[in-house]
């Protein structure tokens, strides 16, 4: 019987950078010094069944509000590779996601046009 593992890769185009994402991974103080949204809980989406047995990868570039209580909010697909295939559960993935949000003046607020990929790939 072969083992089939499976990843995603979360791409953050504009927040923190990856292996910074995870609220395991930072302190309390540290998530409190940056002003801009940081994910402090990320869902991964399942690999679609079509695509594992298929041996298919590839993306879903998203793009999205953040409310000022960390939820995201408008969220739009902008590309996707192979059309068709992924979007449907990265959506479902990120509608889950959790972010400490941005503050201006002590005060959070909403962050517009938030852009993140979601790469989908078999492990190595």
């Amino acid at each position: 019987m072969r083992i089939l593992i499976l990843m995603v890769i979360v791409s953050l185009a504009a927040c923190a950078p990856v292996g910074t994402v995870s609220k395991n991974t930072m302190t309390s103080e540290e998530l409190a010094a940056i002003d801009e949204a940081v994910p402090i809980k990320i869902v991964n989406p399942r690999y679609p069944l079509y695509a594992a047995q298929n041996h298919i990868e590839g993306f879903v570039l998203f793009v999205f509000d953040i409310d000022s209580e960390g939820n995201p909010q408008n969220i739009r697909v902008l590309k996707s590779e192979p059309e068709g295939v992924f979007e449907r559960h990265a959506l479902a993935s990120i509608e889950q996601w959790k972010f400490k949000p941005k503050y201006e003046n002590g005060v959070p607020v909403v962050q517009k046009d938030m852009r993140y990929t979601l790469e989908f790939k078999f492990a190595d």
